[in-house]
């Protein structure tokens, strides 16, 4: 099943890929909320903060 389920999804970045609509999930996969917060703050305060 986990094979099979792995091959779809690798048809379907290829799929992507082949039309050019592919995005990097890869900085989504791996941002914490605190990361992503620590970035909102710093883009709503800029560098004055």
């Amino acid at each position: 099943m986990r094979v099979r389920r792995a091959e779809t999804w690798a048809r379907a970045i290829a799929v992507e890929m082949d039309r050019g609509s592919f995005v990097s999930r890869t900085e989504a996969e791996t941002t914490t909320l605190n990361k992503q917060q620590g970035k909102n703050r710093y883009a709503f305060y800029g560098s004055n903060a």
